[in-house]
């Protein structure tokens, strides 16, 4: 993804084991960022119509994605949250704190 300035835009980091691409299993769009790993890395890939085979027999599975789903939209609402804030307060001592805007 990229900002508004046209920069890339770095969404998350992920570790081994961690899903990607998840939304577009659940969606009809296709997705919405690439991806850049820092080292050399293996990916499975599922087809849509075999992750949902893979759902109905193993119901743990669909838990799980909608568990790790569930996480980083929170996640995103936080950083939301943050972000529409008018102002930004940053520490200047152990008790005291400084507005900028």
């Amino acid at each position: 993804m990229l900002h508004a300035d046209g920069r890339e835009k770095t969404l998350d980091i992920l570790s081994e084991g961690d899903i990607l691409g998840e939304m577009t299993l659940f969606g009809s769009e296709l997705r919405s960022a690439t991806v850049e790993t820092l080292e050399e890395t293996t990916f499975i890939v599922i087809s849509k119509e075999d992750f949902q085979l893979l759902i109905m027999e193993i119901p743990k599975l669909a838990i799980h994605v909608i568990e790790m789903l569930s996480e980083r939209l929170r996640q995103a609402n936080q950083l939301s949250r943050y972000r529409s804030l008018p102002f930004l307060m940053h520490a200047a001592g152990s008790s005291e704190f400084t507005i900028t805007r």
